[in-house]
């Protein structure tokens, strides 16, 4: 399935157009296309001061290295994480790392 302008979306619009549905199974994953990638989402929940529901997005990137020498190695594969509260928008969520 393709999603364009994801970025766009809620977390819980982006949910309902990949499952069909607004209910969810925490930590249940999914997968969807946008024109250039391949993401994953999923949701959970948080508790006591983070209390409410999370969307999660992941994708894989390719990474460059560079050497202390200033020599540049091989790409490394590499997972792009980004999660916010499943009411904000998806383009505003921030990088987990």
């Amino acid at each position: 399935m393709t999603i364009n302008n994801a970025h766009k979306l809620t977390g819980w619009q982006l949910w309902q157009a990949v499952t069909g549905t607004t209910s969810y199974t925490p930590n249940k994953s999914h997968t969807f296309e946008t024109p250039n990638k391949t993401w994953r989402v999923w949701m959970t929940c948080g508790r006591g001061k983070n209390r409410g529901t999370y969307c999660h997005l992941s994708t894989k990137i390719q990474l460059r290295v560079t050497y202390s020498d200033g020599s540049k190695g091989g790409p490394l594969e590499d997972v792009a994480h980004y999660r916010g509260k499943a009411n904000e928008i998806i383009g505003q969520y921030q990088e987990v790392i």
